[in-house]
């Protein structure tokens, strides 16, 4: 005798991008993100997990995982945002072609925090929407949905074209230009989704901060009570907003640029780092030391 026929929610199944790299100080967010992401994911799921340049205990730790694929990522000529891009992409169309209903991506230090989380945000997106993702306004973002908490359907994710960092021969089109023109948008891991879906004219929801307490305006950063984000885990706190708004750092910048007067323009520009390291390091260790109430204690709208 057959079942119940199953409804919409049953049929969902997510599938998860994430690219990976930690400090060795930060090698425990690892644990913590997929303790998060098993908790709060109440649907089928799959983690996507691109691991080229992590290390290989971490990798072990990683495989290990029962609902973790391990994706080999294709050679790739370069490092930093462009490769971080690369390989988002490549997990993401292998996410779809594995018949993934919805598209994830996180990056190494996010993860969702409320329980229940895809169903919440395919609710908010209605008919209207195809796409949520966070969006940092916070840090002079007008057009970009952030990789650490983005989520869209399956057509979104085999829309043709579609690159989280665009590649030069996209960057060098007229249409990309005008793009980056119309919007204002710096460029930016995820710049090529904005460029997407406002090439096939569709809008996407902004998942904006949430924070009832505020450590830092970027770091530990909750989004629509959904998404939290440590930020700078795998690389040095320098955000966009500083360097735009502080004078010490414009100043560091320009002197950089002056064979010499660069030794002094890299000190001014560590001595401003060193603070933010300082703050990321207290923060890191109230994260580990208990995550549930340091985050809750970040927003207090979380369940």
């Amino acid at each position: 005798m057959a079942g119940p026929p199953k409804s919409k929610s049953d049929s969902l199944k997510v599938g998860i991008a994430c690219v990976y790299f930690f400090r060795d100080e930060d090698a425990w967010i690892l644990d913590l993100q997929l303790d998060f992401i098993e908790r709060t994911t109440d649907v089928d799921f799959t983690v996507y997990a691109a691991a080229k340049r992590l290390q290989p205990e971490l990798k072990e730790k990683l495989a290990s995982r029962h609902f973790v694929t391990l994706v080999e990522m294709p050679e790739f000529d370069g490092i930093g945002g462009p490769e971080h891009g690369f390989f988002l992409s490549h997990l993401v169309r292998r996410a779809a072609n594995d018949g993934c209903t919805h598209v994830c991506t996180l990056d190494c230090d996010s993860f969702p925090v409320s329980k229940g989380w895809p169903r919440a945000l395919i609710q908010e997106m209605g008919t209207d929407y195809e796409v949520a993702a966070v969006f940092r306004a916070e840090n002079m973002d007008k057009d970009l949905p952030h990789p650490c908490g983005a989520f869209f359907t399956r057509d979104i994710a085999l829309l043709d074209g579609l690159q989280f960092w665009p590649d030069d021969h996209i960057q060098t089109t007229s249409e990309f230009k005008k793009y980056m023109r119309d919007t204002g948008q710096r460029f930016d891991t995820g710049i090529g989704l904005g460029f997407s879906l406002w090439h096939a004219k569709k809008t996407w929801l902004k998942l904006l901060r949430s924070n009832t307490h505020e450590l830092h305006y970027i770091m530990a950063g909750v989004y629509d009570s959904i998404f939290f984000h440590l930020g700078a885990s795998s690389r040095r706190p320098a955000f966009n907003l500083d360097f735009r708004t502080k004078p010490l750092l414009r100043l560091s910048v320009a002197l950089q640029g002056v064979p010499v007067l660069w030794r002094l323009g890299r000190i001014i520009e560590n001595s401003y780092l060193d603070k933010n390291e300082k703050l990321a390091k207290t923060m890191r260790h109230a994260l580990r030391e208990d995550p549930v109430k340091f985050i809750k204690g970040l927003d207090q709208n979380i369940d």
